[in-house]
């Protein structure tokens, strides 16, 4: 059995209403959740060492109805 981890929760609303909900968590980790946004790919991921930003960006597949084109 899974047992879910205690976090904060903020969603933020961006274009087209559409939702990011980030949740923070103590030991520092951080999950995001696209709300109906998929399907989606990772386009970049840039993960440096102790103490430098990281940046993720997600960009819709051609099938979603999201995608530009």
């Amino acid at each position: 059995m899974v047992t879910r981890r205690a976090g904060k929760t903020v969603r933020v609303t961006g274009l087209h209403g559409r939702t990011v909900d980030v949740k923070f968590f103590d030991d520092g980790s951080i999950r995001f959740r696209l709300n109906e946004a998929g399907p989606m790919v990772i386009r970049y991921a840039f993960l440096p060492g102790k103490g430098q930003n990281v940046i993720v960006e997600l960009t819709p597949m051609s099938s979603s109805p999201w995608a530009q084109g």
